[in-house]
């Protein structure tokens, strides 16, 4: 379910920063109050969504498609067919810059706190009956990101 919820994210994060390079910390913060960290990349139309956790994975959006590769063999990766979710998203993005409160996709409802000091997102709540998330975003900062931390393979780490 992880990789439906960076679907989400990730159409939500790019239409919050058309045309703007972007580094940011995240923490996702569960119902049961378990936590995930990690780090978001930006760069227009591409997305690098890293969990710090060795155990679990690193998702990357390009021009090619979207990839989920494990952060404990960073060699190989696997492509993520898309969704109705997406498309879904897609008519979200096309809300921009005019992006709603709150969205209803299927059976998830998502709460959209955006950032008064950089016009980003701040949190996006996921609420669904399996799941009830929220993730914050911190550490944002417009920064020049090469295109290769965006590519499956080889993947190269950012540091």
């Amino acid at each position: 379910m992880k990789i439906s919820f960076f679907l989400i994210v990730s159409f939500f994060l790019l239409s919050a920063a058309v045309g703007v390079e972007l580094h940011c910390k995240f923490e996702e913060v569960y119902h049961d109050q378990k936590q995930q960290n990690g780090l978001i990349l930006i760069k227009n139309d591409h997305v690098r969504y890293q969990y710090d956790d060795e155990t679990l994975f690193t998702i990357i959006k390009n021009q090619y498609g979207n990839y989920l590769i494990p952060n404990y063999q960073k060699e190989k990766f696997q492509k993520i067919n898309n969704n109705k979710i997406i498309e879904s998203l897609i008519r979200i993005y096309n809300d921009y810059p005019d992006i709603k409160t709150q969205y209803i996709i299927e059976d998830i409802s998502l709460k959209i706190d955006k950032s008064l000091e950089n016009n980003f997102l701040k949190r996006i709540a996921i609420i669904s009956d399996e799941h009830n998330l929220s993730i914050h975003f911190f550490d944002c900062h417009q920064t020049n990101i090469d295109k290769k931390f965006f590519q499956a393979g080889p993947f190269i780490d950012f540091k």
